[in-house]
């Protein structure tokens, strides 16, 4: 694998590491990751997977979240599989903007507010494979 392709592979994968919202509430903060949410606290890691099992459907609210998740598996994707540049870059900003909606869900719930750290992750990472594809 050539290593302008290896270098943007690893910056969309790192977007989804960062926490994508974090999420302040009346008994704390905890961040919401692209594969689940920790609450700090007790240190419990609750995955996507296993909230979706709990939960049955994901509530309206929260569609947003694995919406978000797999267009960023998409973007990833599309990154290892050097998709042109323009749709690595478009699904990666179309997950920010998922992630924008799903803190503004979290923010319309009482006593929550959600700041989505992750859509600027997520952006950057657009932006670079903007870059980098252009020069190519």
């Amino acid at each position: 694998m050539p290593t302008a392709r290896r270098r943007v592979v690893a910056v969309a994968l790192a977007a989804g590491v960062v926490p994508w919202v974090v999420v302040d509430w009346s008994n704390g903060v905890y961040p919401l990751f692209s594969v689940g949410f920790v609450y700090p606290e007790s240190m419990t890691v609750v995955g996507l997977p296993t909230y979706l099992r709990s939960v049955g459907t994901v509530p309206p609210a929260l569609r947003a979240w694995p919406t978000a998740v797999a267009l960023w598996g998409g973007g990833v994707a599309a990154a290892a599989l050097d998709v042109d540049w323009r749709v690595t870059a478009g699904v990666l900003a179309f997950a920010g903007g998922s992630v924008v909606s799903l803190a503004a869900a979290i923010t319309a719930q009482p006593s929550l507010t959600g700041v989505p750290v992750g859509a600027g992750a997520l952006w950057l990472a657009a932006g670079y494979v903007a870059v980098v594809g252009r020069g190519r």
